[in-house]
């Protein structure tokens, strides 16, 4: 992994790959979020459909740093120390030990290069090995094929279909569950390193 010098960062690095690393949100943040919300490109497959004030987005950051139940991050390209998106555990279930993961590449100039793939194993690594969860699911609108397609190339399974779930576009979409357990995610290292 190419390690970068945290001590000349402003910011904090919490997990950390070969292109990019995962840091904490920021109030800071508030503008990119924002930004990439607002993006209809961007917002397309999103759960937001937006409008989304500065105002609005500052409070679903407070309330989402402040929770024990949500652990979102952001993207940031290593090279540059551009911020490009944000992935997160939601709903995250400490009894059950289960959690939703969600993802948003905000610069649509860095989709399909792999970014959210590497980022996704990187969280998910976190999920199984330090934070004791042994179930992760996430919901995809089925138009989303790239999405798909990394969900799978990281372990994760389709488990279901719901059909017409979400209004996208002025017509009803299908929602593909997916879901990765952490027994079948050990396997998976282990077969990719041995």
């Amino acid at each position: 992994m190419n390690k970068i010098n945290v001590s000349k960062r402003s910011r904090v690095l919490f997990l950390d790959g070969d292109r990019l690393y995962l840091r904490p949100i920021e109030m800071e943040d508030v503008h990119n979020f924002q930004r990439w919300i607002n993006d209809p490109e961007v917002r397309r497959y999103l759960v937001t459909r937006g409008p989304i004030s500065k105002l609005q987005e500052a409070e679903f950051l407070r309330q989402m740093m402040g929770s024990a139940n949500h652990r979102i991050f952001v993207i940031v390209l290593k090279e540059a120390d551009r911020a490009i998106g944000t992935m997160g555990i939601h709903n995250i279930n400490w009894i059950d030990r289960t959690g939703t993961t969600g993802t948003m590449i905000g610069e649509v100039d860095c989709w399909n290069k792999g970014y959210a793939k590497e980022a996704k194993k990187l969280l998910l690594r976190h999920a199984f090995m330090e934070m004791n969860l042994r179930r992760i699911e996430t919901a995809v609108i089925a138009e989303n094929k790239a999405s798909i397609k990394c969900q799978e190339a990281c372990g994760y399974v389709r488990e279901g279909l719901l059909r017409k779930k979400v209004f996208r576009t002025g017509k009803y979409l299908d929602e593909v569950v997916l879901a990765i357990m952490r027994d079948d995610w050990l396997e998976l290292q282990r077969e990719t390193q041995g």
